[in-house]
C-alpha cells in the first residue's frame, strides 16, 4: 500500500509541475478585469499548493523502510535548492520589514506578483529539483515546454495577421503591430519564447544525433514558430537574453567536450 501511495504522490508532484508549464503560458481569463497575469499567478499558486500537500502527505503516510533501496537522486544539483530556499527567506523578511508590507506580500492589484507568488515560484522550483529524479521525467518536462510553446507562438502569428478570434479592444492596434500572444504583454511573450527556444534547440540537436526523424521534425517546426513569435513580439530584451543564453550554453558545451 505504501508503495502505491508513494507512486501516487510522485505522480501528483510531477503532474503539478507539468500542469504549471502548460497553464501558465496558455491560460487567460476573458471575463476577468485583469485577464492575464493575476489569473495565471493564482493558478500557479493553486498548483503549487496541491504539490506541497502531496509532498507533506508522502512524508507522513509513506515512510520509507530502513531496508528499502535508495531512490535515484535528483537530476538538479542539491546546493541549488538551498540557495533558492535562502532567497525565499531573504525576500520574505525584506517584505515584512518594508514600508508597505501588505503590498510587498500580496503584490499590486494589476499584477499580483508579491512575495507570496514569488515564494510559490520558488517552491515549484524546489519541488521539481528534489522530485525530478530520472531522465524520463526530464524528457517529459522538456517536451512539455516545447509542445506548449507551439500554440503560444502560433497564436502570436494569428494576432499579427489579424486572424485572432478574440476582440482585444482595450489593446488597440498594439495586438497586431507588436503581438501580445497569450501573455498579455509583448515583452513577456518574447521572454517566454526566448526561454523555450534553448531547450527546443537542445532537443532538436539531440534528435538529429540520435536519428529520430519524427522528433526532429516536431522540434524543427516548434523552433521555427518560436523564432517567428519572438520576432513578432519585437522584444529587444528577450532577443538579447536569448543571445546571451546561447553564448553561455555554447561555452558550457565546449567546456564539457
Amino acid at each position: 500500500m505504501s508503495t502505491r501511495l508513494a507512486l501516487f504522490f510522485d505522480r501528483v508532484v510531477e503532474g503539478g509541475w507539468l500542469a504549471a508549464l502548460v497553464v501558465a503560458p496558455l491560460f487567460f481569463n476573458l471575463p476577468s478585469a485583469r485577464t492575464f497575469e493575476p489569473d495565471k499567478a493564482a493558478l500557479v499558486r493553486a498548483i503549487v499548493f496541491v504539490m506541497l500537500a502531496a509532498w507533506v502527505a508522502a512524508s507522513v503516510l509513506t515512510p520509507r523502510p530502513t531496508d528499502a533501496p535508495a531512490r535515484p537522486g535528483p537530476v538538479l544539483p542539491r546546493p541549488l535548492v538551498w540557495i533558492v530556499a535562502a532567497l525565499g527567506i531573504i525576500v520574505f523578511l525584506s517584505a515584512v520589514q518594508g514600508l508597505n508590507s501588505r503590498v510587498s506580500l500580496v503584490g499590486s492589484y494589476n499584477r499580483d506578483q508579491g512575495v507570496v507568488t514569488l515564494i510559490a515560484y520558488l517552491a515549484l522550483f524546489v519541488l521539481a529539483a528534489v522530485w525530478l529524479r530520472t531522465n524520463d521525467q526530464l524528457q517529459r518536462l522538456l517536451d512539455t515546454v516545447v509542445l506548449t510553446s507551439l500554440p503560444v507562438a502560433v497564436y502570436a502569428g494569428l494576432q499579427r495577421i489579424g486572424a485572432d478570434p478574440v476582440p482585444w479592444g482595450g489593446f488597440g492596434a498594439a495586438v497586431t503591430d507588436r503581438v501580445i500572444g497569450t501573455q498579455g504583454n509583448a515583452t513577456f511573450l518574447g521572454g517566454y519564447l526566448a526561454l523555450a527556444i534553448i531547450p527546443t534547440l537542445y532537443l532538436l540537436l539531440r534528435a538529429r544525433a540520435e536519428r529520430k526523424t519524427a522528433r526532429l521534425a516536431v522540434y524543427a517546426v516548434a523552433l521555427a514558430f518560436q523564432i517567428i513569435g519572438l520576432l513578432l513580439s519585437d522584444s529587444r530584451g528577450a532577443a538579447l537574453g536569448l543571445a546571451a543564453g546561447l553564448v553561455v550554453w555554447g561555452l558550457a558545451r565546449a567546456a564539457a567536450d
